[in-house]
């Protein structure tokens, strides 16, 4: 069977071999751009999000790590901080072991800052076991009873 290429094409008539119009999908586009616009808001809030946890990071190190701060600027930054950030994810950052491999509560303990040691406490609901083991190391370098018993770390994990 041979195909006639002299053959014209009449308007009217469809081809079937013939690629779709783009005007014939008007939802592609707007869907396309739809979708973009979605990405890239998540990207933005993501990255928002880690500037967030980044910024209340080195706030909250510059507390723990800096000698005799003072405990009444100390306790303003702690509530700014949990202000950026949700409660569950301040939370999750004082009890992460990300300030020179420990977590906050760890160096509030350890250079002896109670008052930054309540501040934290208030907003933590549940402390892991991780967390709880190494809140017992810092209490015992530190010698500190005081905290070992404010925090309630004498009973074994998992009971």
């Amino acid at each position: 069977m041979a195909l006639n290429l002299s053959q014209s094409f009449d308007d009217n008539k469809s081809v079937v071999n013939a690629p779709p119009s783009y005007e014939a999908t008007p939802l592609s586009g707007s869907f396309s751009a739809s979708a973009q616009s979605f990405s890239l808001s998540s990207l933005f809030s993501f990255l928002f999000i880690n500037h967030q946890r980044t910024m209340v990071l080195s706030r909250i190190r510059d507390i723990v790590l800096t000698p005799n701060f003072a405990p009444s600027s100390a306790l303003s930054i702690i509530n700014s901080c949990a202000a950026d950030l949700t409660p569950k994810r301040f939370s999750k950052l004082l009890q992460t072991p990300n300030i020179e491999g420990h977590t906050a509560l760890y160096w509030a303990i350890v250079n002896k800052q109670r008052e930054v040691l309540s501040a934290f406490a208030a907003f933590i609901s549940e402390c892991p076991p991780a967390c709880s083991s190494e809140l017992r190391l810092a209490c015992t370098l530190a010698s500190d009873h005081a905290s070992f018993t404010q925090l309630k770390l004498a009973s074994i994990d998992g009971e």
